[in-house]
């Protein structure tokens, strides 16, 4: 008999299934109870800071967040949905500092 091949196949995993599983407990997620129960998030990739499917940058597959810099300056953080398996090539990260140009 011949032997058969192994080839590492991806295994796909809905965003869906992802918010359901992790949507009581994750790391960016902040409880209020001293205002009226708010759930709110940490989520870099989160723009509102709502704790919602509709936001949660970690469970879709294109997202985007803006940061700022300790030098006055912006840092943007995108999500790739072209890399969605490959979690350490999915996101890119773009700065821009004080000085740079806004002109192009």
């Amino acid at each position: 008999m011949p032997a058969k091949k192994m080839t590492s196949e991806r295994s796909n995993v809905s965003s869906d299934l992802i918010w359901e599983i992790t949507r009581s407990q994750n790391a960016f997620l902040v409880k209020r109870k001293s205002a009226g129960g708010v759930q709110l998030s940490r989520d870099p990739l989160n723009l509102v800071n709502q704790h919602s499917r509709k936001y949660a940058g970690y469970a879709n597959s294109k997202a985007i967040g803006v940061q700022p810099t300790e030098n006055g300056g912006v840092v943007m953080i995108s999500k790739t949905s072209s890399k969605s398996q490959l979690p350490a090539r999915n996101i890119r990260t773009v700065a821009w500092d004080t000085t740079t140009s806004n002109r192009k």
